[in-house]
């Protein structure tokens, strides 16, 4: 075989080996953590045997009801390839959560946006006992392009370091 029919033999058995994204969607129903597989749908038809990854396309929906409002919270760091919370149009009042429970850099290969009833927070301090350590969870988030869209939000109130805990300095009380 001539090395020409090699390399286009080649470069076509790669182009059908080319690893296609998934796209999850969050259902919920087990529990809320980020990691649990049968919390998500698979490309709208199915449930997931593993949680998402690098190469998927993940979506938070805003729910249609504020009583079925949730928060996915991710206690270790997450790699895909986008990531949607909320939805457009989405009702006043009805709200998806994504709620960093971990020090680790989240990662979105492309796009994080975060439209109407979507929220982007990290986990409050819990007690004093945790308070006196200083800054505990953090909203850390690389991607190539992030969009907020109005209504979405990223929320870190209240969240950062205890009362005297931070790198600066502080006349108030709070200390994030």
């Amino acid at each position: 075989m001539s090395i020409e029919k090699l390399i286009v033999s080649s470069c076509i058995i790669l182009s059908m080996c080319a690893v296609r994204a998934d796209t999850y969607t969050w259902a919920g129903g087990t529990d809320t953590d980020w990691s649990t597989p049968s919390n998500w749908i698979v490309n709208d038809d199915h449930q997931a045997d593993t949680a998402p990854d690098d190469d998927d396309d993940v979506i938070l929906p805003a729910p249609t009801d504020a009583a079925n409002n949730y928060v996915v919270t991710a206690n270790e760091p997450i790699s895909v390839n986008s990531l949607t919370v909320g939805s457009a149009g989405a009702a006043s009042g009805c709200i998806a959560t994504f709620e960093s429970h971990t020090n680790a850099m989240h990662h979105v290969a492309g796009e994080l946006i975060v439209y109407a009833g979507g929220k982007m927070m990290h986990t409050a301090l819990p007690d004093t006992a945790n308070a006196a350590k200083g800054e505990c969870y953090k909203l850390n988030v690389t991607a190539q392009s992030i969009t907020i869209k109005t209504g979405g939000m990223i929320d870190v109130s209240a969240c950062g370091y205890a009362g005297a805990k931070g790198p600066g300095t502080s006349s108030g009380q709070d200390g994030g």
